[in-house]
């Protein structure tokens, strides 16, 4: 299955789903930025009514449960969630010690509970995230920087095209040297 995360001006153009009829299309809006939990819904809704077939949510698990509850598909996020690296430490890998690891599995286990089909797990050791996924009953684990043993390998084309002249995440590999050639 190929999947996409794309920003919703993209996901909204009207010639979208006729370009990209079969991609399994994510879009999201940063919880910072969403207001209450009905802005989320609203959201939400123009989203999947645009095209997208599910929606990223950086919220808390109540906004989860409250969109989950109204039947949006949701994507959590687990491990290192740049918007809330300070409680992890900083941009750093997580779950590097036993009581991190089982921190993370209650994490990934309260989002199945909470309706989420679906949680991007990143920059977590491969170990640990392949343990997560394989106990895992119906949540989706999708590896960000966590290793294959996840159900979905997810990669950002900025990363892998290199596309900035930033650090570049230790779990990319740069096909091509896009940054390079545009300067």
């Amino acid at each position: 299955i190929d999947i996409v995360s794309a920003p919703i001006d993209l996901v909204s153009h009207p010639r979208y789903r006729e370009v990209a009829p079969g991609l399994f299309s994510m879009t999201g809006v940063d919880h910072r930025e969403a207001g209450t939990r009905e802005d989320y819904l609203r959201f939400a809704g123009r989203a999947l009514m645009a095209g997208a077939n599910a929606l990223y949510c950086s919220g808390g698990l109540e906004t989860v449960r409250f969109l989950a509850q109204e039947h949006i598909p949701v994507v959590g996020h687990v491990g290192l969630v740049p918007s809330r690296n300070t409680w992890t430490g900083g941009f750093r890998a997580v779950g590097k010690t036993a009581d991190q690891a089982l921190a993370l599995y209650d994490e990934c286990q309260a989002y199945e509970d909470a309706g989420a089909f679906a949680v991007e797990i990143e920059v977590v050791p491969e170990a640990v995230a392949t343990e997560i996924s394989r106990r895992m009953k119906k949540l989706l684990l999708w590896s960000m920087g966590a290793g294959a043993g996840c159900d979905v390998q997810y990669l950002f084309a900025m990363d892998i095209l290199g596309e900035h002249k930033d650090h570049m995440p230790r779990h990319s590999k740069v096909y091509r040297n896009f940054a390079a050639e545009h300067e």
